[in-house]
């Protein structure tokens, strides 16, 4: 009976065979597909539990091909010609005989050791395939983490240039750049690229920057990047991240999930980071989010206020809104120079989308009080902003914030009139101009109160006919 040609396979055969022989393209498919056509090497969906492929693929076809390295033929010659009882258990030994606890030691200590022989190389990298399912499809998440354990042994025994390697990484790290919000997504492929420290990774870390879904990420990118090491970067990320290994956990900090999320992302940045992760289970490696980190005070306290600002402004152009706002938060209760016009700049544009409100919130809820001018000034352009209905209350609140620069003489007294005596005259918003009618006695205009409330008294709106009658009132006592 045939065995249905399985592409995953085949692609998997052809790419060992090009790496380890001079041959074609087109010929080492066609070596691929006879290979998987023997119905030995399984199928896509039931893949024969061969030890070692890299292995095999030399013990079938080294004596018939040309390889690219005399030095790697002679040493799987060397291999074959050694006998098991002469050397100590190796790493292939515990994959026939399915002691993976063993085998996560023994990948533990190489990672550990930074050193790797050739034969242990190879037999990483066929555990790491993905192609093959050493485990069973019934243990996913011990699979997952023990492809990733390989992985970093790899890197650290300095396999990380190996094409096998190398393009694994990049599809790990493209694959959560796409979608990472998946329950298993996890960042490690692109921080092990950063770990690496090595120009082969660059390319795919400048993609990673310029897809960034957060800011974690684009922290870790910044990190690995040689212009970081000119422009400062990389020295700002690198000392933080070292404050975060010595820095003692906060007591009681309000984000304690996102303190210790920051800290293991940030020991990651570096081999030794990551290879502490082997042996601990650790699949799910997520990159922590903007709110509750420890890196915005940081930065904050050492005064880096313009760099604040850039990194602020490069997650707005990103559309990352949620990754902004306690960046800028932390803008505006620091006052940093050219915040309430950062705040102000979503809402001037017209047509602006509903959530560029909470810009205006920000400045309004977080700025040090008594406002500044800058911040009165936006108050007044926020009172006469035509935004979406549901935030008139912001409007309200930029009206009594006004009202109370003018009475602590902060802010031109004559111009607030001005703006609520129009305000109860004419604003279509019925909360925005029964709020100003609450005002205009505060006004002490007599003659334009009366004007003013004139519409407002025969106005279609019994709410706001009451308003203007109350004011009357009061002004009449």
């Amino acid at each position: 009976m045939n065995t249905p040609l399985s592409p995953t396979i085949v692609s998997a055969l052809k790419g060992l065979i090009l790496e380890t022989f001079e041959i074609s393209a087109e010929e080492a498919r066609a070596l691929a597909f006879g290979l998987v056509a023997s119905g030995d090497w399984g199928s896509d969906s039931d893949p024969a539990p061969i030890l070692d492929w890299s292995y095999r693929v030399k013990q079938e076809l080294g004596e018939k091909l040309r390889w690219r390295s005399e030095a790697e033929r002679e040493r799987f010659r060397l291999d074959q010609a050694l006998s098991k009882h002469l050397r100590p258990p190796a790493l292939s030994d515990f994959v026939q005989s399915n002691e993976w606890a063993s085998f996560r030691a023994a990948v533990r200590q190489i990672a550990l050791a930074h050193r790797a022989s050739p034969a242990e190389v190879e037999e990483l990298k066929s555990v790491a395939n993905p192609a093959w399912d050493p485990l069973g499809e019934a243990d996913s998440w011990k699979q997952q983490g023990l492809k990733m354990e390989c992985l970093i042994a790899l890197v650290a025994a300095g396999a990380g240039r190996d094409p096998f390697v190398l393009n694994r990484l990049e599809s790990l790290a493209m694959d959560y750049l796409a979608e990472p919000i998946r329950f298993d997504a996890s960042p490690f492929g692109l921080l092990a690229l950063v770990a690496m420290g090595d120009e082969a990774a660059v390319p795919t870390l400048r993609l990673a920057l310029g897809r960034a879904t957060s800011w974690s990420i684009r922290i870790a990118c910044l990190h690995g990047l040689p212009e970081s090491r000119k422009d400062g970067n990389y020295a700002l990320i690198e000392e933080f991240r070292k404050w975060m290994e010595q820095a003692n956990e906060p007591s009681g900090p309000q984000y304690p999930y996102e303190w210790k999320a920051w800290r293991l992302f940030m020991s990651c940045l570096t081999l030794d980071g990551l290879v502490r992760l082997c042996g601990q289970d650790r699949v799910r490696l997520p990159a922590p989010m903007a709110q509750g980190s420890p890196f915005i005070d940081w930065v904050s306290q050492r005064g880096l206020d313009t760099g604040l600002m850039n990194e602020a402004k490069w997650l707005r152009q990103r559309g990352l809104r949620g990754e902004e706002a306690p960046i800028r938060n932390r803008m505006v209760e620091r006052l940093v120079p050219g915040v309430v016009e950062f705040c102000m700049e979503r809402v001037r544009t017209s047509g602006h989308e509903d959530d560029a409100h909470y810009d205006v919130d920000s400045l309004l809820r977080l700025h040090p009080k008594p406002l500044s001018k800058a911040a009165l000034d936006a108050c007044a352009e926020v009172v006469r902003l035509q935004c979406h209905p549901g935030h008139y209350k912001e409007r309200i609140e930029a009206l009594r914030l006004l009202v109370e620069g003018a009475d602590l003489k902060r802010y031109p007294r004559s111009e607030v009139v001005e703006l609520v005596l129009e305000l109860a005259h004419s604003e279509p918003d019925p909360d925005v101009r029964i709020a100003a009618i609450d005002l205009v006695r505060w006004t002490a205009a007599a003659g334009k109160v009366r004007q003013a409330l004139a519409g407002a008294l025969v106005h279609d709106s019994s709410r706001i006919r009451e308003a203007g009658l109350r004011a009357l009132e009061d002004l009449d006592r």
